[in-house]
């Protein structure tokens, strides 16, 4: 055999050589000895080390999931581990795990959580918009599954509000389209609910925080010609599904010029909003929840419902103080108006407390110096205990409580003017910034604290 492994036919002569030389030849004589078997047959070539063969993945486990004590935000820290057949870790399985919600109706991941696992383990991140108390999540990897344990949620309720996008649009508030963004009371991972060309203002929860009840403008070719602005409806989105399966149903088709400020009765059986019945102004509404039985109460004009707590009254900012407006409350069927704001300031959208003792509303006045303030006021339902919470360097509006009625969420603005919703205490104190109100501004809402 010839080539590199075929050893010599015969040791060299050594008599000529040292001691040392002929010892070493003598090795390299017999190391190649001991190669010639191996040389002699191309069949017995000496085969690569290989790595072992790796176990396969038999089972997903959570290792790490939200637990009943988990109290942060509303981002949940999660843990899925790949398992072989021996029940040990697979470190060599990096593939990737997604996570899903396994058993809701009034909930959902506006992303799937999806991550690549790193010695077996994946560690992902949700978080959770519209949360039912009781979840269980969902891992898939390929073919396997695993289900976690149902968890308590325990994350405070989430803040809706409308956003305006893009620049001068086609209709009045200046917009070339809107959306609703959903965030956490800390401004965490806001989820934009928007569709192209059309304008949602002012959104609202229904008491089991299901849906949302908005006003929408649409920015198409159906905006009225007789009028200077688009109309708008009052419509209902179904917030148990992603943000690109929203379902969107109008309760009101067209009827008015222009509706504004929704808001659902506690229990959810009704709505109240202001609207346009022709160019005169605004006027009080309340309908069926589904949109039956419009009728306008006792012919009160005005905008900003505010349901009380127990939904038999309704507080609202009117219109009749020679151009300013005051707060009034009325019986839910529009009987004995009182004024609890006199109209020496113009005093607008009003929101009821949880506990039914106080109402905060936003006021806007000329100040002596010329300049224009609007400021964040509270008070008690009789009008006495005036107290401004706010000194906002360019203007607070649109207060909305809180479920504990422990804060306050409004649009404000910081030292440079810059627009933000704005979460307070409801002493004013603690003033924190969430996200950007951008150029268009709504009133917020907070979902409820609990879903039945």
């Amino acid at each position: 055999m010839s080539g590199a492994c075929a050893p010599p036919t015969s040791v060299p002569d050594m008599t000529q050589t040292t001691a040392s030389r002929a010892v070493r030849w003598a090795a390299v004589a017999a190391a190649l000895q001991l190669l010639a078997p191996a040389c002699s047959n191309s069949s017995n070539a000496v085969e690569p080390v290989r790595p072992p063969i790796a176990s396969p993945v038999t089972a997903l486990v959570f290792t790490g999931q939200p637990t009943d004590t988990y109290t942060g935000r509303w981002i949940y820290p999660v843990q899925v581990s790949a398992i072989n057949a021996a029940g040990a870790a697979a470190r060599d399985f990096d593939g990737q795990i997604t996570l899903s919600l396994a058993d809701s109706s009034v909930a959902y991941l506006p992303d799937p959580g999806t991550g690549r696992a790193v010695d077996g383990t994946a560690r992902l991140s949700v978080y959770l918009y519209n949360p039912a108390q009781r979840l269980s999540l969902r891992a898939t990897a390929g073919q396997l599954v695993a289900t976690s344990t149902p968890f308590d949620v325990l994350a405070a309720p989430t803040i809706a509000y409308g956003m305006c996008f893009g620049g001068i649009g086609l209709n009045d508030n200046g917009c070339v389209s809107g959306g609703i963004v959903i965030t956490g009371p800390t401004g965490d991972r806001p989820v934009e609910v928007d569709s192209p060309w059309r304008f949602h203002s002012d959104p609202a929860w229904s008491p089991d925080a299901k849906f949302i009840v908005s006003a929408v403008t649409d920015n198409s070719d159906t905006c009225r010609a007789d009028v200077a602005h688009c109309g708008s409806d009052v419509c209902i989105i179904d917030g148990s599904g992603p943000p690109a399966s929203q379902n969107e149903l109008c309760v009101t088709h067209g009827e008015f010029y222009g509706v504004e400020l929704p808001a659902w009765s506690p229990r959810g059986g009704r709505i109240a909003f202001s609207a346009r019945p022709n160019l005169d102004g605004d006027h009080i509404y309340v309908m069926n929840a589904d949109g039956s039985s419009v009728r306008e109460l006792a012919g009160l004009e005005g905008r900003g419902v505010s349901w009380s707590p127990d939904g038999d009254r309704i507080a609202f900012s009117t219109n009749r103080y020679n151009g300013r407006r005051a707060i009034q409350i009325v019986n839910a069927d529009g009987s004995q108006p009182r004024s609890i704001t006199d109209g020496s300031a113009t005093d607008d959208l009003p929101a009821w407390s949880p506990d039914g003792t106080r109402i905060a509303f936003a006021r806007s006045r000329v100040l002596p110096s010329g300049a224009f303030e609007c400021q964040i006021i509270s008070a008690t339902v009789d009008g006495s205990s005036l107290v401004q919470l706010t000194h906002d360097p360019s203007c607070a509006t649109a207060p909305a409580w809180s479920p504990d009625g422990k804060q306050l969420a409004y649009h404000g603005s910081d030292a440079l003017r810059v627009r933000w919703l704005m979460i307070m205490n409801a002493d004013g104190s603690d003033r924190k910034k969430l996200c950007l109100a951008g150029a268009g501004e709504s009133r917020p809402a907070w979902a409820p604290r609990s879903n039945p």
